[in-house]
């Protein structure tokens, strides 16, 4: 492969370079093999992410000993929730999916969305620096009902990928075109349920140290304000259909439910 500041051997028109790409992108088999990976990528980094908030597996856990002062510890950190937040902010804009258009085919959007979320989740993951300082700690019965409240947290979130159609929310599959309102099963109980089931796996740990409060903090803040843009999108989508549900249906919490 050509250096890129080989730019005598570029196309001498950038559009023209963007157009060659749009074409290879848009072959079939090329579209497959991203959607199938950031398929996969999706998986593999979110189940990182449950593993070390879990403190089980390979993945190096939240709450373990600090390897670096405080201060460094904490900006890292909150640079990666940032990094999440602003490329999910960004990409989920109808405006950015506008411009995406302009130069790759739309078909591939939700893929290259997935995509970077699940590095951005990944980098978390593998890249969060642990800060020391027990909150608390529960052992024996009291520490496996939490335990076990993450795993509902956790599962939740999973099963709410496929409420609708799981395999199009993760780019594996091309989403149809003009969807209609529906509100499945899980959606009549919060309007976000991933994002319960989320927070619910971000603050239910046996053993609570500050890094993990500054964890659970900044994921909760992340998606507070994501619901509040991705809530606006729908409205801005379904009028006065989703505003007759965000009427009857709370946000994040089951209760108490509004009136309607």
């Amino acid at each position: 492969m050509q250096p890129l500041m080989a730019t005598t051997q570029l196309p001498s028109s950038l559009s023209t370079l963007l157009a060659r790409y749009r074409t290879v992108v848009a072959a079939r088999g090329t579209m497959f093999v991203v959607r199938v990976l950031a398929y996969l990528t999706f998986v593999t980094s979110f189940t990182a992410l449950i593993l070390a908030a879990l403190g089980v597996g390979i993945v190096p856990p939240i709450d373990r000993p600090a390897t670096l002062p405080m201060p460094a510890a904490v900006a890292i950190d909150v640079a990666l929730v940032l990094l999440l937040g602003v490329q999910h902010t960004i990409m989920a804009r109808a405006s950015f999916k506008r411009a995406f258009a302009r130069v790759l085919p739309a078909s591939g959007e939700r893929s290259t969305f997935v995509l970077a979320s699940s590095v951005c989740v990944a980098a978390i993951a593998f890249g969060w620096a642990p800060i020391e300082g027990d909150v608390w700690r529960l052992e024996g019965v009291a520490a496996w009902a939490v335990f076990g409240l993450a795993g509902v947290g956790w599962a939740l979130a999973g099963a709410s990928t496929f409420a609708f159609d799981h395999l199009a929310f993760l780019g594996l599959r091309e989403a149809r075109a003009g969807a209609s309102f529906s509100i499945p099963l899980l959606y009549r109980m919060v309007r976000h349920p991933m994002m319960l089931g989320m927070l619910i796996g971000f603050w239910a740990t046996p053993h609570m140290t500050v890094g993990h409060v500054v964890f659970a903090a900044a994921m909760t803040t992340y998606i507070v304000i994501g619901v509040r843009y991705e809530e606006r999108d729908l409205v801005r989508t379904f009028g006065d259909e989703y505003e007759r549900y965000r009427a009857t249906v709370p946000s994040l919490l089951p209760w108490p439910r509004p009136r309607g």
